[in-house]
């Protein structure tokens, strides 16, 4: 494939992919994980995304 098919098939994606994995039970899974990690001061967080931003 060819880099503007992928761009074609990721713009149209995102938006779908993004309303399914920041709702519903994606998103009370999310913020489960994140409540249950404890930081220190001091700690550092690497964080890192990869296409669309969407956690987990």
């Amino acid at each position: 494939m060819n880099n503007s098919w992928n761009k074609l098939i990721y713009k149209g994606w995102a938006p779908i992919y993004d309303k399914i994995f920041n709702s519903g039970p994606f998103s009370k899974v999310r913020d489960i994980l994140f409540n249950e990690i404890h930081f220190r001061s001091g700690d550092r967080v690497l964080f890192v995304g990869a296409g669309t931003g969407a956690d987990i």
